[in-house]
């Protein structure tokens, strides 16, 4: 008798974590937001951000509270590298 293959799911193992990560990482862009207005219109992508986005995506799952704090220094970074590349495309249309 042939065995079942074995599911997988990705619902993650814990929601209440997930949860606290999620509402961490919200809180950590209106945190951004609000003070958008005293930040320069645009600015130049820093070559350590601009070098993050030409990095392997990774090849296997990994929790957010492992990544997230990692990259929390980098993200006003992202962000302000983000923002730019969207104005400089409006202005560009």
């Amino acid at each position: 008798m042939k065995t079942p293959p074995q599911s997988t799911s990705l619902d993650p193992e814990d929601w209440t974590s997930l949860r606290k990560q999620g509402h961490q990482m919200l809180d950590d862009m209106f945190d951004y937001l609000e003070h958008i207005r005293s930040r320069p219109v645009w600015q130049p992508i820093p070559s350590e951000v601009r070098a993050n986005f030409r990095e392997p995506l990774p090849q296997q799952a990994m929790n957010p509270p492992d990544v997230y704090p990692y990259k929390q220094p980098q993200m006003e970074k992202v962000f302000a590298a983000f923002r730019a590349m969207l104005l400089k495309a409006a202005g560009e249309l």
